[in-house]
């Protein structure tokens, strides 16, 4: 799944990938073995993601995200007011253990062909691996009602030209690599197919337990 690197400077813009599930789901074990994601790219804000049908009322969870020349995924809830997450850290031991997985995101994912990340969502808590070690684990806990702020949500593929983190001009202007090659986002979206040829996602299977 690629954007557009054929047509030059579209009036309406080049054609990006916006591709969403037919089904919704609540809960569930979603299982996406990728063997390419969008690259490190100016202008280019890939997503793999789950989204509710009233936001933020029925929730967001971005698994895969970032923007532009970013190197390290961004794993984020986007819920309604009221919702906190409350994480507990506790000491297994002395030893200290890097759990850090720079090999999860972009180009880094590319070059090791790829890898698969695994969203489990239940009535309690919403957790994200990849593997083999685990990402992320957002517990409801009293502070958020996790069966309440999500609901049908729809998985999404995405790989969005600009838009409103991308091409905004705070995110553009302090990075000095893409401000470097244009003033805005929009212009350099523009002018640079060549720039987008990596923009694409490969996706061997997605595999949902329900």
């Amino acid at each position: 799944m690629g954007v557009d690197t054929t047509t030059v400077n579209p009036a309406s813009g080049h054609k990006s990938v916006h591709v969403t599930s037919q089904a919704s789901f609540t809960y569930g074990l979603f299982i996406a073995d990728i063997i390419h994601m969008p690259g490190s790219i100016c202008g280019v804000w890939p997503a793999m993601w789950l989204f509710g049908p009233n936001w933020p009322v029925s929730g967001e969870i971005d698994i895969i995200e970032g923007v532009n020349t970013q190197v390290h995924n961004t794993i984020t809830l986007h819920t309604g007011s009221g919702c906190y997450i409350i994480n507990e850290g506790t000491l297994e031991s002395t030893t200290l253990l890097d759990t850090a997985n720079y090999q999860n995101y972009s180009n880094s994912l590319n070059a090791n062909s790829g890898g698969i990340y695994t969203i489990e969502w239940t009535l309690d808590y919403i957790s994200i691996w990849f593997f083999g070690l685990p990402t992320m684990r957002f517990t409801g806990g009293s502070g958020c009602n996790i069966d309440t702020y999500f609901i049908n949500n729809n998985l999404i593929f995405d790989t969005t030209f600009c838009g409103d983190w991308a091409g905004s001009a705070k995110t553009w202007n302090t990075n000095l690599e893409c401000s470097t090659l244009s003033s805005n986002c929009n212009d350099y979206v523009a002018t640079n197919l060549a720039a987008f040829t990596k923009a694409y996602w490969l996706i061997n299977s997605i595999k949902i337990f329900n």
